[in-house]
């Protein structure tokens, strides 16, 4: 029994346990063995253990994979990637922060053609006529307007002009010209324009139904100065000038142009008093009389008789 515990005391040292725990098969019996080795087994394979732990918790770490491409070719969309523990046992990665397996992904907008509706064709049946409608780049998710180029990136901008069909115009038809307005000079003459039907003839086309028209210049007769009368006593004549002007430019006319207005005279009798009791010199002083002119005397008859020189009209 001794030779057998010793036996055991010198494999339990070796490097080799497998080996050794063989040779003292032989020397020793079985069950000895057996109950010797129990204990020795399961403290190596309890070290093992420790040793495999020790080596995951110093070499674990989170795997990740590449991107995807986005879920979408424009707006928002999410991209992913694959992201394990390098361990079979994912716990040993609880501790670190595991990675993010997707995020948002922003991409050009998603930009499309807006048009609205048409407009009426006119009904106006000019030459050409057309019909319009607004179009627009907008986002195809939030409608929100873009710059056009990103909408011609994706495809062309639709019409947003048509040519509507032609449509055969009618003539307007027109009276004679009315008189022209006032008398004299510039002014205003009409005349009716109509259309049978309307919505068949142009606007555009439409003629006028009124233009300006001139008469004979506005006049009047213009006077000069009388002159001096042909004599001093006895009764003479005054004449003076003459003429037909217009009225803004004051242009010499032709005397017709003024034979609707009544004619100023051009002579008059003047120095109606008798010769004989001309007053040839003042009874007083001249130069007193010129003093009782100049104070408004000459009004009185006595003054009058007393200077009649100076008080002469």
């Amino acid at each position: 029994m001794r030779k057998s515990a010793g036996t055991l005391e010198d494999n339990s040292s070796s490097s080799h346990p497998t080996k050794t725990s063989s040779k003292s098969e032989s020397g020793g019996s079985k069950s000895q063995n057996q109950k010797q080795k129990t204990p020795q087994s399961s403290s190596v394979s309890h070290q093992n253990k420790l040793d495999a732990r020790e080596t995951v918790s110093m070499d674990v770490f989170w795997i990740v994979g590449n991107w995807s491409e986005c879920s979408t070719t424009c707006g928002i969309g999410a991209v992913w990637r694959t992201v394990t523990c390098s361990s079979e046992n994912e716990e040993d990665c609880a501790k670190m922060k595991r990675p993010e397996p997707a995020r948002t992904c922003h991409l050009q907008p998603c930009a499309a053609w807006q048009a609205g509706s048409w407009s009426k064709c006119p009904d106006d049946c000019a030459l050409v006529r057309k019909r319009f409608r607004d179009v627009q780049c907008v986002d195809a998710l939030s409608k929100r307007p873009l710059r056009p180029f990103h909408c011609q990136a994706v495809s062309s901008r639709p019409v947003s002009t048509l040519v509507c069909p032609h449509k055969p115009c009618m003539n307007w038809s027109v009276s004679p010209w009315g008189p022209c307005s006032g008398s004299c000079g510039e002014g205003v003459r009409e005349r009716l324009v109509f259309c049978a039907e309307p919505h068949h003839c142009s606007t555009t086309l439409r003629p006028n139904s009124t233009e300006p028209c001139r008469l004979e210049p506005c006049t009047h007769w213009e006077t000069g100065d009388w002159e001096e009368c042909s004599v001093s006593c006895g009764g003479g004549q005054q004449r003076r000038s003459l003429k037909c002007v217009t009225e803004q430019e004051s242009a010499v006319m032709p005397n017709s142009y003024c034979e609707k207005i009544s004619k100023p005279e051009t002579v008059r009798i003047c120095s109606k008093q008798d010769c004989n009791s001309v007053c040839r010199k003042n009874a007083i002083s001249s130069r007193f009389c010129e003093k009782l002119k100049l104070l408004g005397r000459c009004s009185l008859r006595s003054v009058q008789k007393q200077c009649c020189v100076t008080c002469r009209p």
